[in-house]
C-alpha cells in the first residue's frame, strides 16, 4: 500500500538543488515534513540546502536511502532521464517537478508516480514566504495523485489536478508571460540606463499594467502606438533603435498587437481570402531581398527564396494567376521566372497602375479577386485597387499603414509563399495529390 496522510510522519527526499528544490526544502519545512536527503551534484551547494532543514546531503546516488515515502526530482528538463537510470531501487512514490516532462519519466523506477509542478518563478536568495506558488497535481494512478494533492495542500493554498497536455500549455503560457515579459522589461531597463534614466521609473507603470489584469482581459487593456495605428511614432522608435534586433522584435511585436486588437479587420481578411483568384507581386522588396548586386556588364543581381518559387508554381499549377509588375528591370530577373508555365511578368514599368487595369482587362478580373503584395510607396496606388493588399514585414511604413496584412517574413524570404499559402489553404487546396510535384 501507498502511504497516506493520516501516518504520523511523512518523509520526503528531493533530488536536485535549483531554485525550485530550494523553495520545496523552504516550503516542506515550514509545513513540518521531514525531509531526509538531498541529492545534488555539487556537494557544498547540497550541504548548504541541507542544512536549512537538517537533512542529508550526497552527491551520490548510490547512497539514496529505501526509507522516504516520497522521492521529489527537481532537474533540468533534459537531466531527467540520465539521473533516474541511476537509481539503485524501486521507489514507492516519486514526483516530477518539471513543466513539460511527461510523468511517465519515472515508470522505470516507480510504480506509484506523478507531477508536483510549483506554477511560479523561483530564484534562489529572494524570501520564499512572501511568494504564492501554485502546485499543479498530476497522478499516474488516482491514489498516487491524491498522495501529492493531499502534501501539495499543506504548503499552497492554490492545488489544482492538472493534466499532461494542460501542464504542457501552463508552462508554454508561462513562458510567454513571465519569461518573455522579463526580457522585455530588460530591454526597457537597458534603453533607460543608456540615456541616464532610472530604470525605476518604468516600475509605476508596469505595476499599473499587472493591477488591471483583475479586472480586464490584456487585449482589453492593450494601449500604445500600435494599438491606435500611430504609424508615424513606430517610424520614430524604430529609427530611435540602433541595433537591428530590437528593430525586429518591435515590428514583431507591433504587428501582432495590430493582429489581435483589430479582430473585426482579421476576420474580413480571412473571409477576403476566399475570393481570391490572382496574386501580383512587385519583384524588388517582395520577391527579392532588396538588394541589388551590379555586374560589370550592368547586368543586375537578385536574391529571390526557393520557398516563394515554389509557392508560386503551386498557384499557377492550380489555376490562380500570378503576374509580376515590376519598375525594375534586368535580364536575370526575368529569367528568374520566365521558365515557369503561365505567369505574367512585366518589367520596367513607368506606371503600375495603368499596367494593372490593363491586365484587368484582359483577365476580366475584378478587384476582390486580386491580392496584391508591394513594400515601397511606388506599389501605394497599385495596391489600393486590389480587395487584400498585403505587405511584407520589412515594407515601408507608408505601405503597411494601408495593407490589410503584414507578413512576419521579410521580401525576398518567404512573404510570398505566406500569402500564397494562406490563400490556397483557406480555399482548402492546399497540400492535395499534386503538392509535391514541381
Amino acid at each position: 500500500m501507498s502511504p497516506t496522510l493520516s501516518e504520523q510522519n511523512i518523509n520526503v527526499s528531493i533530488i536536485g538543488t535549483g531554485n525550485v528544490a530550494s523553495w520545496l526544502v523552504f516550503a516542506l519545512n515550514r509545513a513540518g515534513i521531514s525531509i531526509r536527503q538531498i541529492y545534488g551534484r555539487n556537494l557544498q551547494k547540497c550541504q548548504n540546502l541541507a542544512a536549512s532543514c537538517g537533512a542529508e546531503a550526497i552527491n551520490d546516488l548510490s547512497e539514496i536511502k529505501e526509507n522516504s515515502d516520497l522521492y521529489l526530482f527537481s532537474l533540468k528538463d533534459d537531466a531527467y532521464k540520465t539521473v533516474i537510470s541511476s537509481v539503485p531501487f524501486r521507489l514507492p512514490m516519486a514526483a516530477i517537478t518539471a513543466g513539460s516532462v511527461s510523468q511517465e519519466v519515472l515508470s522505470p523506477i516507480a510504480d506509484r508516480f506523478g507531477v508536483f509542478y510549483p506554477y511560479q518563478t523561483l530564484t534562489q536568495g529572494i524570501d520564499f514566504k512572501d511568494i504564492e506558488v501554485p502546485l499543479c497535481i498530476e497522478g499516474n494512478t488516482d491514489e498516487a495523485a491524491r498522495f501529492l494533492f493531499d502534501i501539495a495542500q499543506k504548503i499552497s493554498s492554490n492545488v489544482q489536478y492538472i493534466n499532461e497536455q494542460q501542464r504542457k500549455r501552463l508552462h508554454l503560457a508561462a513562458v510567454f508571460a513571465s519569461n518573455f515579459s522579463n526580457a522585455m522589461y530588460g530591454i526597457g531597463f537597458d534603453l533607460l540606463e543608456q540615456e541616464g534614466i532610472q530604470p525605476k521609473m518604468l516600475l509605476p507603470l508596469l505595476h499599473n499594467t499587472l493591477d488591471k489584469l483583475q479586472t480586464l482581459h490584456p487585449w482589453q487593456s492593450q494601449t500604445g502606438p500600435a494599438r491606435r495605428g500611430d504609424t508615424e511614432v513606430m517610424k520614430s522608435h524604430i529609427h530611435l533603435l540602433k541595433n537591428t534586433e530590437l528593430q525586429n522584435i518591435y515590428r514583431l511585436l507591433s504587428q501582432y498587437i495590430q493582429k489581435k486588437t483589430n479582430l473585426s479587420n482579421m476576420e474580413q481578411y480571412k473571409d477576403k481570402l476566399q475570393k481570391i483568384t490572382t496574386f501580383i507581386f512587385d519583384f524588388d522588396g517582395v520577391l527579392s531581398d532588396g538588394k541589388v548586386l551590379v555586374l560589370p556588364d550592368g547586368d543586375q543581381l537578385r536574391s529571390t527564396n526557393v520557398k516563394d518559387g515554389y509557392a508560386i508554381q503551386y498557384a499557377l499549377r492550380k489555376g490562380y494567376n500570378v503576374a509580376i509588375i515590376s519598375g525594375g528591370y534586368s535580364e536575370t530577373m526575368r529569367l528568374r521566372y520566365n521558365s515557369f508555365p503561365n505567369i505574367d511578368i512585366y518589367l520596367k514599368v513607368p506606371d503600375k497602375v495603368a499596367k494593372l487595369k490593363e491586365y484587368m482587362a484582359e483577365k476580366s478580373l475584378t478587384s476582390e479577386q486580386l491580392l496584391i503584395m508591394g513594400d515601397d510607396i511606388p506599389d501605394i496606388k497599385m495596391m489600393q485597387m486590389a480587395a487584400l493588399k498585403c505587405a511584407p514585414a520589412d515594407a515601408a511604413e507608408e505601405v503597411k499603414a494601408i495593407s490589410d496584412y503584414v507578413s512576419f517574413q521579410n521580401g525576398g524570404n518567404g512573404a510570398v509563399r505566406d500569402v500564397i499559402e494562406q490563400t490556397i489553404k483557406a480555399q482548402n487546396r492546399w497540400m492535395e495529390d499534386d503538392a509535391c510535384l514541381w
